[in-house]
């Protein structure tokens, strides 16, 4: 049964799907993943107005070209990934993929990247002129002037991403986390700590598919 039908479904029982995340209402609780998604792309398969939000791919404040292929590799249980946030900017985003997904009737929740501090601000102050219902900031990101250290890795760090995009924008801040520590719930306290209206769990797990056959990646 597809997103339509369980929402005419359940009306047709008196049943309200609608959820309220951080002062948006969404008309269901089906969202997109923000890894993968393309409005374009995916509008060739299905209604995207069936969705209660989509979460767009991550856009950052300059085109990024993503890591070389192969970056998709599947395994046993499914696949890993490296991609490598590729995206096309803000810019861009702005004029061409926002227009697009404004005109499917749900909720859009812009995921933004960056490199460092300033990049996640740039990104913010960019969106918050825009008509996206909420953003969602990826802290995963590795913080170049750290040493690629990932920004979601440290409370600290993680605290001052969000003390610092909520500074720019009057639109609700999901922060999404990495699993990749030893307590998320540090991570999570220090956000919410800073404004953070939720977070988002969680990111991509680290993986290494290996050919034991032939001893090699």
């Amino acid at each position: 049964m597809n997103n339509a039908n369980i929402d005419k479904a359940a009306a047709a029982k008196g049943i309200d799907l609608s959820v309220n995340i951080a002062g948006v209402t969404l008309k269901n609780p089906i969202t997109t993943a923000s890894g993968t998604f393309s409005p374009h792309e995916s509008s060739e398969f299905y209604d995207l107005s069936e969705l209660g939000a989509m979460i767009t791919k991550g856009v950052a404040s300059t085109p990024w070209d993503g890591n070389p292929v192969p970056r998709i590799a599947e395994t046993y249980g499914g696949m890993i990934n490296a991609v490598g946030l590729q995206n096309p900017g803000v810019d861009y985003y702005i004029e061409n993929e926002l227009p697009f997904a404004r005109k499917f009737d749900t909720k859009i929740i812009a995921n933004v990247a960056g490199h460092s501090l300033q990049e996640y601000c740039d990104v913010v102050e960019r969106l918050n002129e825009t008509d996206v219902d909420m953003l969602e900031v990826n802290i995963s990101c590795p913080n170049v002037k750290e040493g690629g250290i990932g920004f979601g890795t440290n409370p600290d760090m993680a605290a001052t991403v969000t003390r610092e995009v909520k500074k720019l924008t009057n639109k609700p801040i999901i922060i999404k986390l990495t699993p990749n520590v030893t307590d998320i719930t540090s991570i999570a306290k220090a956000v919410e700590a800073e404004g953070a209206a939720a977070v988002s769990l969680i990111n991509t797990l680290l993986g290494m598919k290996i050919d034991v056959h032939r001893k090699r990646q």
